[in-house]
């Protein structure tokens, strides 16, 4: 039997580590002050190999005339070892970690309220289809559709290919790195997941995934847009109310797709576009056909009103026997953002509003506005990104409040939290930006590796 853990990447995971082999080898970088400084090599050579899914991947017809976000996702070349490649970014959680598994309840009762729950959610979605089931998400044609071979789902990939596996996710690869560690140990109790690393996810959700924030923030896009315009205050007050009487978050959500569909596929705006579809498609969570979406997974709120829902799995029963850990952004700076998304173009924006920018964002789209909230989680949370706790007040990477990023956990199995300041929801995916998430990531899975090592599971 092969005895070497595989490593898996989730989502844009992949990008801090195109391959796995990396991890073999000793990782140069500058230091302070330009000084060269090496990183030695994380696993032997006899310890670890790359993933690799595409033995379990069936090909997909994208046709011209097909929706934009949808050709994009499913041109994108990831690699092998990446558990959750772009094009399964919008499929439930549950459905593409499960699966065929979800005929299986007999075999494991704890199975079976997170099946009613989430079948009563994708009926609401899909309600011209009787009984609706796992399965739709391999049979219809959309945004959430699978790739792999009918039906088979992430766990079943991992059950496949081996019996120790090490998962590191970005973003909401995190959350599914963390909702497959649940499902080991509490559910299908196969001990095959021995470690996960979340990088920037959102393990307490994102204000951006719960639609009772869709007003405020869409108030709040409108603001910023007349702000930058337009500086008088008076003039600004009157034309914000007009508009804000005018315009809705669908009429924004259909300018981005507007926008997309115009803007050529090689244009330096085009994955930024697609970017800023991906990242507000939650707010639109009461919608019926988003309840078929990974993002309606991502609302805090459900850890309090729905107990079979992803969040609540896995902020309310702690992991006991698989390693974990996370790296948290916290580079909140509009200026950097926007740097991020246009370039040198950047500089083009004045300082003023790139302040404003900055303590809109933190200020209002990363305040939470459900009410009443009773569950004690929640409640800590939202007053923690406000107040702060180990992590200043209102740090955020543009997509989920710090706080949010943290895995609240102890005992042995846990290797911490880790807090970048420097890098935001953007460049905590760039292997080599200074001060960025390949070196934590590095140091994590070192200290990973020392506890496997010291539990004789190495």
């Amino acid at each position: 039997m092969n005895k070497k853990i595989k490593i898996w990447t989730l989502n844009a995971a992949e990008k801090l580590l195109p391959d796995p082999k990396e991890l073999l080898q000793d990782y140069t970088y500058a230091g302070a002050g330009g000084t060269r400084e090496v990183d030695q090599a994380v696993f032997g050579w006899d310890e670890i190999e790359a993933g690799n899914r595409k033995s379990y991947e069936t090909s997909v017809d994208i046709k011209d005339d097909e929706d934009s976000v949808r050709k994009y996702l499913f041109k994108q070349n990831d690699k092998p070892h990446n558990l959750m490649p772009d094009a399964e970014y919008f499929v439930p959680i549950p459905a593409k970690c499960i699966g065929s598994r979800f005929d299986r309840v007999n075999d494991f009762p704890l199975l079976k309220p997170i099946r009613d729950y989430y079948y009563s959610e994708w009926q609401i979605a899909f309600p011209e289809i009787p009984n609706v089931d796992y399965k739709i998400f391999w049979n219809k044609n959309g945004l959430s559709q699978m790739i792999t071979n009918k039906y088979i789902g992430y766990y079943d990939i991992l059950k496949s290919s081996g019996n120790k596996h090490i998962l590191i996710g970005y973003s909401q690869g995190g959350v599914v790195a963390r909702f497959l560690a649940y499902l080991d140990e509490y559910v299908f109790k196969e001990n095959i997941i021995k470690g996960i690393v979340t990088i920037g996810s959102p393990n307490y959700g994102s204000p951006l995934a719960n639609p009772d924030n869709r007003e405020n923030i869409t108030d709040e896009i409108i603001s910023l847009i007349v702000k930058i315009l337009i500086s008088n205050q008076s003039m600004q007050d009157s034309l914000m109310k007009k508009l804000k009487e005018k315009i809705s978050f669908s009429d924004i959500i259909s300018l981005i797709r507007y926008l997309i569909e115009i803007t050529p596929e090689n244009e330096q705006t085009y994955p930024l576009l697609i970017t800023a579809f991906k990242w507000l498609s939650g707010l639109n969570g009461n919608d019926p056909e988003s309840k078929a979406m990974s993002f309606v997974d991502l609302n805090i709120m459900n850890i309090e009103k729905n107990l079979e829902s992803v969040l609540a799995k896995i902020n309310k029963l702690p992991l006991n026997r698989v390693i974990h850990g996370s790296i948290i952004n916290g580079n909140n700076k509009a200026s950097e953002m926007l740097n991020s998304f246009l370039g040198l173009f950047s500089i083009l924006i004045p300082k003023n509003i790139k302040q404003i920018f900055t303590d809109s964002y933190k200020n209002n789209f990363m305040k939470e506005t459900s009410s009443p909230i009773n569950d004690t989680i929640v409640l800590t949370k939202i007053k923690e990104y406000q107040n702060g706790n180990v992590i200043p007040p209102k740090s955020h990477d543009f997509i989920s409040p710090s706080v949010y990023q943290q895995i609240d956990s102890s005992g042995n199995r846990f290797l911490g939290n880790i807090f970048n300041p420097y890098v935001n929801h953007l460049t905590g995916t760039q292997k080599y930006f200074q001060n960025g998430n390949l070196l934590p990531l590095r140091r994590m899975l070192k200290d990973m590796r020392m506890k496997l090592k010291n539990a004789g599971e190495l």
